[in-house]
């Protein structure tokens, strides 16, 4: 169905789509459309669409690409620019001249035709009149140009929907638009529907443009195909052109069908595709290394919202998630939460230590010995590899370790150390293998050294950046590790005389450089276009030792600026908050006999304790007494027990009434609101770092 109108404007649709692309031009001669006002023809529009939402269409200067005509006199055929009543316009003053003299015309005179002067026969446009078979020769000439094809931007939701699209042409071009998903079926223009009956649109353009929208269903798979065709139709008459081909090149070098434009055919196809990205935003506590919280077993919501795979436009939505903490647990807010508190996370392998690209001034013996002093079992001075020693391996020494001790061993540094090759040799675990011979007496003691490197070989690089933290409850990581580029550099001093003066000054010089992320080949995997896996090096700030090497490591970037681009999208969160909302203000029974509201009571037994936090929580209820200031729990009793002592005490409480306490609770309530531009084609999962605003402990 054609349509004019609806609030967006359809001119802006080629304009949202150029986002993050590189094009890859074809030259064209052609001048760029021009938007200028137009009175909407109504052959162009369909009976059910109101007048008023008539929108103003684009309209483009005429094609001026050279086209052919036969000129008598002439062998072969002469480019032209147009003709215009029966008259050719040349790019060159020769042929006019050479067409008018075949007509008993003499002279020439300029004319412009979209933006390019041309050269006509005759010295005036009246000197010459058309002839039956001129006339026929620019009827046959007529042709028009599909200048764009342009759909809405991104995906069709999963849930179905309408997507509009545009088709910017010359008055007159004929063209046939075909739908299909992929499946077999194909878009019925008159019901709407999808089915296995091929269907199409034909139509002419009126008033240079042509609106339609297609209606998709809801995907019945995880992620589908749509696909336009649009033929240019030519008959005896006339003919419909694209303009040249000017593709889109997504980064995986595949070709973006969506946004590229033009065709050196008489077909344009474009892809839309179905499916959807969850966006989920919940909490966690990456570490659980404090001994003094229970994160362990505390139980996070999430919050979904519906985001388009590559829409490119915007969305924004509120979100609350809960935490709540465990039996026997409470929680409470240090802080108010803020967006540095938010992160996203990957897991990527890190390679072998033998793989990595060493930085060539990088010391990877400064590191503190692993053990030392361990004393030699036995006479090795003749030279030997393996080597026993009065300990077991235990943790004393492994496989890489650089080892020291005598004159010999310490004069290997660098890439000629001597390391140990192999442990446990013969099941012996005193006895080692050395990577040359060595000569080391009985009873020396030696010292054993893990490498540690800046540099390592990763997998997947894609979603690492500079500022991208290791997990930090990573054993063999170095605390505060994070990717940062290396650089060493010397200050040089310099000393200048000029007119009797001494200015003297450093310059600062770089010595070596190592960037954050290194691709190391080509791309392993993607989707959509976009790169998903590649493998690099990725240097951090602290030298990670040996251990490090094989595992797969758990990464964190937090912020808005480093998620988006992870999910190559930009992120906005605002509005932030951490509560106890008043559903979840504890408030237990007192379940203790002798609260009989006469004895005076520093503590008492309550039905349950879940929520309480030690010096946090404040209580409040009829017969507290409160001159001593706010009544605090400040002890509370084993996990089997339920009594609770409150400082200051003095309380004349009566069993089975009820006591308010604030401060902690079971649940806590994150709010806010996000606004998500720009989509990528990831999906969102994003977490709150509970550990950084919240305290979560035991009340045992």
């Amino acid at each position: 169905m054609s349509y004019h109108g609806g609030s967006s404007s359809y001119s802006s649709l080629r304009r949202a789509s150029q986002i993050r692309r590189r094009r890859v031009i074809t030259p064209i001669t052609q001048p760029r459309p021009i938007p200028v006002p137009l009175t909407t023809d109504p052959l162009a529009v369909e009976a059910e669409i109101p007048v008023a939402e008539i929108q103003t269409p684009v309209v483009y200067e005429p094609e001026v690409a050279p086209i052919v005509i036969p000129v008598a006199g002439e062998a072969g055929e002469i480019k032209i620019i147009t003709v215009i009543d029966g008259i050719p316009l040349y790019t060159k003053i020769q042929a006019a001249l050479n067409w008018g003299k075949a007509r008993g015309i003499t002279g020439y005179h300029k004319h412009t035709f979209g933006r390019q002067v041309g050269y006509m026969a005759g010295d005036t446009h009246s000197q010459y009149t058309m002839t039956p078979a001129d006339a026929d020769v620019n009827e046959a000439l007529k042709t028009y140009v599909i200048r764009d094809f342009a759909i809405d931007p991104g995906s069709v939701k999963f849930s179905g929907g309408s997507k509009k699209y545009q088709i910017i042409a010359d008055t007159g071009a004929k063209f046939k638009l075909e739908v299909d998903d992929g499946s077999g079926n194909y878009y019925d223009f008159i019901s709407k529907v999808f089915s296995s009956t091929r269907r199409s649109l034909t139509k002419v353009v009126y008033n240079s443009y042509y609106n339609g929208s297609v209606v998709f269903p809801k995907a019945g798979r995880a992620a589908g195909t749509y696909t336009f065709t649009l033929t240019a139709l030519d008959d005896s008459f006339s003919k419909t052109s694209f303009l040249p081909r000017q593709e889109v090149i997504n980064e995986d070098k595949t070709v973006n069908l969506l946004e590229s434009v033009g065709s050196n055919g008489n077909t344009l196809v474009k892809e839309v595709y179905q499916s959807s990205i969850s966006t989920n935003i919940s909490s966690m506590a990456p570490t659980l290394a404090d001994v003094g919280e229970a994160w362990n077993g505390a139980t996070h919501s999430t919050d979904n919202i519906g985001v388009n795979l590559g829409r490119r436009d915007y969305v924004k939505s509120s979100f609350k998630i809960t935490i709540t903490a465990a039996t026997n647990q409470a929680i409470k807010i240090d802080r108010q939460p803020t967006p540095s508190d938010i992160f996203v996370t990957t897991t990527e392998a890190i390679g072998a230590a033998s793989d990595i690209d060493i930085i060539s001034d990088e010391d990877i013996w400064s590191e503190t010995a692993r053990s030392t002093g361990k004393v030699v079992d036995g006479d090795f001075s003749g030279g030997a590899t393996n080597i026993t020693m009065d300990d077991d391996i235990g943790a004393l020494w492994k496989i890489g370790d650089r080892v020291t001790g005598n004159a010999a061993l310490d004069a290997k540094t660098g890439s000629n150390a001597v390391t140990i090759t192999h442990v446990n040799v013969g099941s012996n675990a005193k006895v080692f293998t050395i990577s040359e011979s060595m000569a080391i007496n009985d009873n020396e003691t030696l010292n054993f050294t893990e490498p540690h490197y800046f540099r390592w070989p990763v997998t997947n690089v894609v979603d690492l950046y500079p500022g991208t933290e290791i997990d930090a409850n990573n054993a063999a990581a170095e605390t505060n590790s994070y990717i940062a580029s290396y650089q060493t550099s010397t200050n040089v001093f310099n000393q200048k005389t000029q007119d009797r003066e001494v200015t003297e000054r450093f310059n600062n010089i770089q010595q070596v450089y190592a960037p954050a992320k290194q691709l190391v080949e080509e791309f392993t995997a993607s989707a959509f276009g976009r790169i998903t896996a590649q493998k690099g090096n990725i240097v951090f700030n602290k030298k990670q030792p040996k251990a490090f090497e094989s595992q797969n490591v758990r990464f964190f970037n937090y912020g808005q600026g480093k998620m988006g681009k992870v999910l190559k999208n930009k992120i906005n969160i605002t509005n932030l908050k951490a509560e106890i909302e008043e559903a979840n203000i504890i408030k237990t029974t007192i379940n203790d006999a002798s609260a009989t509201g006469l004895a005076s009571l520093n503590d008492f037994d309550v039905a349950s304790k879940n929520g309480i936090m030690d010096d946090v929580s404040v209580v409040s209820g009829v017969n507290l007494t409160a001159s001593g200031g706010n009544p605090t729990v400040t002890t509370i009793a084993s996990s089997t027990g339920k009594n609770l002592t409150v400082t200051p005490g003095g309380h004349f409480l009566q069993n089975g009434q009820t006591l308010t306490f604030t401060g902690a609770a079971s649940v806590i309530t994150l709010t806010g609101d996000i606004e998500i531009s720009d989509t990528g084609d990831n999906a969102i999962a994003m977490f709150f770092d509970v550990e950084k605003f919240l305290t979560c402990a035991y009340n045992t």
